[in-house]
């Protein structure tokens, strides 16, 4: 049955929502999922319904990073890009925030309204949590039913499709139309890096997206489930051999054996602190102060400093192995800090 943008009931089943876009949240990740932005969720009522299932399972282009901390990042939550994120000039992109969303499919409705994340991040991360424990609980049971359909091919893209449309709209201007010149200087816009990796296209690759454009048609990747080869839309036409350094099946299996209970915490700790940077008009007002124009005596720097480790720790994020890190934004001293924090700024 064709799926509907259903309002809530009320305003409070929006908690309900988010905490089953949590669990949602959590199922993306133990299986490695890409592209779970906000055109690809509905919110059906208090469920949020996946679009584009195919974006479920992915590739990944390259091997798993040497560094520690890459791997991580690499890894983790923000990788499914539900979560806000800066987009080259698309700006902050987010399926949980209103002002970032273009179109509010992702955002529960109520009376017209859509209610967004803000308010409401604890209930999102128990559910998270709630996912996460699932996901451990089920994770063997999941690769045999993958292997049912072990012959078949994931779908995928090589850019962001908004950038095709904005091409194949060139392409079919009535001045484009005029000439295969004309034509041609429009498709020589592919010779942008590709996102996966922002390397170039090779010829085979631009040639496929080429004619595929002058059909009328997005150009649309395959890779076979168990392997690592890039073809058209058609499996059958591989186009690049070897291309991808990780098949979905194998991705997938490597974030199910990452579950863990340190892995829970440090991408809980990420999710806090991810949600907590998004930017907020009314806060930037409050929280924009001027520094002070002199120095600073030797009790005004201990207070600074013991706020300064306070908020530290408040925003550390516990990796796996043990060590700890930092987002850049949460220990700016500028407009990212905590309200409660600059409101004391003037006691110091």
């Amino acid at each position: 049955s064709e799926l509907v943008q259903d309002p809530l009931g009320c305003p409070e089943e929006a908690d309900t929502y988010f905490f089953n876009f949590g669990i949602l949240l959590a199922l993306f990740h133990g299986l490695g999922s890409r592209d779970m932005h906000s055109e690809n969720v509905m919110a059906c009522g208090v469920k949020p319904a996946v679009l584009d299932v195919e974006t479920l399972l992915a590739p990944r282009k390259t091997a798993a990073a040497a560094n520690a901390l890459s791997r991580c990042i690499q890894n983790s939550v923000l990788c499914t890009t539900v979560l806000p994120m800066w987009a080259h000039k698309m700006g902050f992109m987010s399926a949980l925030h209103k002002q970032h969303v273009a179109n509010s499919y992702s955002l529960p409705l109520f009376d017209g309204e859509a209610l967004d994340i803000r308010g409401r991040e604890e209930t999102f991360l128990r559910g998270f949590r709630e996912g996460y424990r699932r996901m451990l609980a089920v994770r063997d049971e999941i690769e045999p039913l993958l292997l049912r359909h072990k012959g078949s091919a994931v779908r995928i893209v090589l850019r962001n499709t908004s950038y095709y449309y904005l091409v194949r709209r060139d392409l079919y201007r009535a001045d484009s139309m005029t000439s295969e010149e004309a034509q041609a200087a429009v498709l020589e816009k592919l010779r942008i890096p590709l996102r996966e990796n922002w390397n170039d296209a090779s010829e085979t690759i631009l040639r496929y997206e080429k004619d595929c454009l002058k059909r009328g048609d997005i150009p649309y990747y395959c890779v076979p489930l168990s392997g690592r080869a890039l073809a058209g839309e058609n499996p059958a036409e591989i186009l690049t051999e070897d291309y991808f350094g990780v098949s979905p099946h194998q991705y997938m299996l490597e974030h199910l054996a990452n579950l863990s209970e340190a892995e829970a915490l440090f991408e809980e700790d990420l999710l806090r602190e991810t949600l907590s940077s998004v930017p907020d008009e009314e806060k930037k007002a409050e929280t924009k102060f001027p520094l002070p124009q002199e120095g600073l005596s030797p009790r005004e720097m201990r207070s600074l400093a013991e706020k300064l480790w306070r908020l530290a720790r408040e925003h550390r994020i516990r990796r796996p192995d043990g060590l700890v890190m930092w987002q850049e934004q949460a220990l700016s001293i500028e407009s990212l800090l905590p309200v409660s924090f600059v409101a004391n700024w003037g006691d110091m």
